[in-house]
């Protein structure tokens, strides 16, 4: 974990950095927000919850995930499984008749 000053020295040479790259699995197609909390200067506390360091409210924008193409998902056909279905009804039939 930083220390407070490790944090503001971190800072002080450059004005722009990226903090962290987010990578999702999805489950399907669509479009989710995305949102962040920011400096809240009425409190006076810093987005790691205390107050000792003397910087300007970090900019943390909203955004968006969108997933266009999803892989495809493999699906057994609708009527192998049907015949399957109806062959293990006619083997069933055959057994029990044999039994009565």
């Amino acid at each position: 974990m930083f220390s407070d000053s490790d944090l503001a020295a971190l800072q002080s040479p450059i004005s722009n950095f990226t903090l962290a790259t987010l990578t999702f699995d999805t489950v399907g197609l669509g479009n989710s927000a995305l949102q962040f909390i920011n400096y809240d200067p009425s409190i006076g506390k810093d987005i790691k919850g205390s107050s000792n360091i003397p910087y300007e409210s970090p900019t943390l924008q909203t955004g968006s995930v969108t997933v266009n193409d999803a892989a495809p998902v493999p699906e057994p056909s609708t009527m192998l499984l049907l015949g399957l279905g109806m062959a293990g009804m006619v083997g069933f039939m055959r057994i029990r008749s044999q039994t009565t």
